[in-house]
């Protein structure tokens, strides 16, 4: 069966949990992760076939096919998707790379068309042959440290603490694909989409108190309360009754900060199935506290692979990496399949790559509950993830680089 591509709009502020504990009792708190996991919306997706497919997914008791079946169910993403007032299509955004560098010229630089002016730099590996080259240097860890080289910039700035959290997927691969900044700013400037990068999402915090069953009033000194993240459901601007204006990391002409809309935000995934469900849309609930959000089926087109030319790879000796989702790899931070030089998907004797520098944010915890297993067996251990955004960057120890490797 082809795959659907799936609108997700929440209807409510949802809770991503982060694996702390959550007790009742007072004043306990909920935090919540800043974006959905995978295995989030691979359950919310998951639990929506299962209990609209024919035959229906038994869940629990004897015969239970559930688990078995929702498994063979394929789930990509999730994916932020915003639309600005007066648009039709949904553009596409993810996590933005972090081998970039965002920060703001001084406003007293004598530069006028550079003071007060948004800019970046770009976290790139050490090549200095004075000090690359030499024994015993580069990192100290992992084992093979001497691979490893320390990322640095250009210039010394001070990072902005407020810098974009996306990006639009194609600046990205304009990104990832052009070489040089001169370049790669000159192509997004010539094709920027109405807003080429946005904020984190926003997040809410809720106050709650325990009911009281017999009597329908609260209980003395029973709160807690629950942070959420909030999901704009239609764009927002100085206009709107309950527009709010919020100040962009720089202008739509780069020249600086400066006011811009909410656009309508969702998230986008991908499922692929064998199973006969009923693709019309639908409130499920997503997250935790059972929060609602509207499936809807086939609205939104997934985004084509954008694969680099022959001219783009014609004395290519790096590649770079980047992460659209958290991902869990046997050897923590670095991937597995590094000891055998290269993917599964790639023959090690066609191209054996090596890495030689990463950018990897904070580690994500991933939790989560196996419905195969009953009661408290049923609770998995806490994994931790690579962070989505995350950049590596590998070296071409043998063979080439060629358009047939990334098709």
């Amino acid at each position: 069966m082809s795959p659907t591509t799936i609108l997700l709009r929440p209807r409510d502020p949802i809770i991503v949990r982060d694996a702390r504990p959550f007790a009742a009792e007072a004043g306990a708190r909920a935090f919540t992760l800043p974006w959905p996991l995978p295995r989030t919306i691979a359950g919310t997706l998951r639990s929506h076939v299962g209990n609209t497919a024919a035959p229906r997914f038994r869940w629990t008791g004897a015969g239970a096919d559930g688990p078995e079946r929702a498994l063979r169910i394929e789930v990509h993403g999730p994916l932020l998707a915003a639309r600005e007032a007066g648009e039709q299509d949904w553009t596409i955004y993810v996590p933005a790379p972090r081998d970039v560098v965002h920060f703001t010229h001084p406003s007293t630089l004598a530069d006028r068309d550079l003071a007060g002016r948004a800019d970046f730099l770009a976290l790139r590996p050490e090549t200095n042959s004075t000090t690359s080259d030499q024994p015993g240097s580069g990192c100290l860890w992992p084992e093979n440290g001497p691979d490893l080289r320390p990322l640095t910039v250009a210039n010394d700035y001070k990072p902005d603490a407020d810098a974009p959290e996306f990006w639009s997927l194609a600046d990205v691969c304009h990104w990832l694909t052009t070489t040089d900044r001169a370049r790669w700013r000159a192509r997004v400037d010539e094709q920027r989409p109405p807003r080429a990068c946005l904020p984190a999402l926003d997040r809410q915090t809720r106050t709650h108190v325990k009911i009281e069953r017999r009597t329908g009033t609260g209980e003395e000194g029973r709160l807690f309360s629950t942070e959420a993240l909030t999901f704009n459901d239609w764009p927002r601007d100085e206009h709107s009754p309950r527009g709010v204006n919020v100040s962009a990391p720089g202008g739509g002409d780069g020249s600086g900060p400066g006011p811009r809309s909410q656009p309508e935000l969702a998230l986008v995934a991908r499922l692929q199935t064998t199973e006969s469900w009923d693709q019309t849309p639908a409130f499920v609930p997503l997250g935790g506290e059972r929060r609602l959000a509207v499936v809807e089926p086939g609205v939104v087109a997934w985004p084509a692979p954008s694969l680099p030319s022959s001219e783009q790879l014609t004395g290519a000796r790096g590649i770079r990496l980047q992460l659209l989702t958290p991902a869990i790899f046997t050897d923590g931070w670095r991937p597995g399949w590094l000891a055998a030089g290269a993917p599964p998907s790639l023959d090690r004797d066609t191209c054996s790559l090596r890495l030689v520098g990463a950018a990897v944010g904070r580690r994500v915890p991933v939790s989560g509950w196996d419905l195969s297993q009953s009661g408290n067996q049923g609770a998995r251990a806490t994994d931790f993830a690579v962070p989505a955004g995350s950049v590596f960057f590998f070296e071409v120890v043998r063979g080439a680089l060629t358009p047939s490797l990334f098709e």
